[in-house]
C-alpha cells in the first residue's frame, strides 16, 4: 500500500492536489467493507433517476465506479450519455453525499483535464473558479466536450452508439 502520510483535507479541486485525500484530519483510513457498501450505496441512489447497469440493447447513462486499493472515499461516476450531465445530477449527487456518505467525494470527468474535472463533496462542488461561478453554465457549455470524449472512446474500443432509456427531466 502506499505511504498515506500526506492527506489533504476539505473540499480541493482536482488541479490543486491529486494525491490522497481525507473529508476531515481525524478521519479513519476506508476499510473494504466500507468501500463495497458505499459503491452500492451511490449506485442504488442513481438507480433512482437513471440507467446505471449494463443492459443488451439499451445504453446505460452513468456507471459507478472507483479504486478501494486507494486509502481514501472517492468514486467516480463515468458518463456515458452527455446529455445526463446536467446541474440536476451535480445536485442529486450532492444529495447523497449529504444523507448517506457525508466523509465521501465523488468525481465526475468531463474531459480529459483536471481543470474540467467535477468533485462533488457533501459541503461543496468544485470544479474550476470560472466553472464554480456558474454551475449549471458551466456543465451546458462542458457537454458538448464530454459528448466527443465519449464518441471517441466509443470508437477506439470499437463500442457501438446504442440507444438509451429516457433521461430524467432537468
Amino acid at each position: 500500500m502506499s505511504d498515506t502520510s500526506d492527506f489533504r483535507v476539505g473540499p480541493l479541486r482536482q488541479s490543486e492536489w491529486s494525491g490522497f485525500w481525507k473529508a476531515a484530519p481525524n478521519a479513519s483510513l476506508m476499510t473494504d467493507d466500507e468501500w463495497n457498501a458505499n459503491w452500492n450505496s451511490l449506485r442504488h441512489w442513481l438507480r433512482q433517476r437513471y440507467a446505471v447497469d449494463w443492459m443488451v440493447d439499451k445504453q446505460r447513462h452513468l456507471s459507478v465506479e472507483g479504486d478501494y486499493a486507494r486509502p481514501e472515499r472517492s468514486l467516480t461516476i463515468y458518463v456515458s450519455v452527455a446529455e445526463a450531465l446536467t446541474f440536476g445530477l451535480l445536485k442529486f449527487v450532492q444529495d447523497w453525499l449529504q444523507k448517506e456518505a457525508r466523509l465521501w467525494r465523488v468525481f465526475i470527468p468531463t474531459d480529459n483535464t483536471d481543470e474540467n474535472l467535477i468533485v462533488v463533496y457533501p459541503e461543496a462542488i468544485r470544479a474550476n473558479p470560472e466553472a464554480e461561478a456558474n454551475l449549471p453554465d458551466f456543465v451546458q457549455r462542458i457537454r458538448p466536450s464530454l459528448a466527443t470524449v465519449i464518441e471517441e472512446g466509443r470508437k477506439q474500443f470499437g463500442i457501438p452508439t446504442r440507444p438509451h432509456p429516457p433521461l430524467p427531466p432537468e
